[in-house]
């Protein structure tokens, strides 16, 4: 009995070690010691991950709407339904609009900005509304620490505050948002990261919600290395199969 149990804990040792190991070399552009490097060797574990053919994750790469939205859907349980087009992503960036996750006029179905970089402030509107719909941000308190305030458009003031409110977004280093960039595949894993570090009394958990045993304390240096269980790519959700992530 003794012997069957040690062998069955050497054998699960080394599933671990070589599950790693796959981890890291999946992604030749995954540096060892980065920042989001937790998050692309978490995911890789649990079968999420496919990367690219060539056998990277761009992380500096931006993402594009469709992937952000499927990330969303994916992330909050949110099935695809019937939509116009042949688009991979079609079906759910037409439930994520049926959800009011945003509007017709952001990301019209009609496909022409389903493959552009997705804006910071609309990211995260859509990510607020998916996995946070009930946090609020004080208004004062919240606008004074985005430097770049003024430049925010007015539709996104209460998602980007209740953002700022619960941590999810820090902003720059000068305090800016800067709400009409683009947002790196890696930002935007982080952004899923973080969101499962609010409280549970600030939000309930979606069906595929990100674990928070990716969650450590550490304050805000860990947020950096906090793991993300969702990401998409075109490459990867066309015909089904598990979405890509890097970092």
């Amino acid at each position: 009995m003794r012997r069957c149990i040690r062998a069955c804990l050497a054998l699960s040792v080394c599933l671990i070690l070589l599950s790693v190991s796959a981890a890291h070399a999946a992604y030749s552009d995954v540096m060892p010691g980065s920042w989001y490097e937790a998050a692309v060797t978490q995911m890789a574990q649990e079968g999420i991950l496919t990367g690219y053919p060539d056998g990277t994750f761009r992380p500096g790469q931006p993402v594009t709407a469709a992937e952000f939205v499927t990330i969303a859907a994916r992330a909050a349980g949110l099935p695809p339904v019937q939509a116009q087009g042949g688009h991979w992503a079609a079906g759910r960036i037409q439930a994520a609009l049926q959800a009011g996750w945003y509007d017709w006029d952001e990301l019209p179905p009609t496909g022409e900005q389903f493959d552009q970089p997705i804006t910071r402030q609309l990211a995260v509107k859509i990510l607020m509304r998916a996995l946070l719909p009930d946090i609020r941000g004080d208004y004062a308190a919240q606008s004074a620490k985005i430097s770049d305030f003024s430049a925010l458009d007015g539709r996104y003031y209460e998602p980007v505050l209740a953002a700022y409110a619960c941590g999810v977004v820090k902003g720059r280093p000068d305090g800016a948002f800067r709400p009409t960039d683009n947002l790196s595949r890696a930002e935007a894993c982080t952004l899923f990261s973080t969101s499962a570090l609010c409280p549970p009394p600030l939000r309930s958990r979606p069906r595929n919600f990100p674990s928070r045993s990716l969650c450590r304390p550490g304050g805000a240096a860990y947020l950096k290395t906090a793991g993300c269980r969702f990401w998409a790519s075109s490459s990867a959700m066309n015909g089904g199969s598990p979405p890509s992530c890097g970092a």
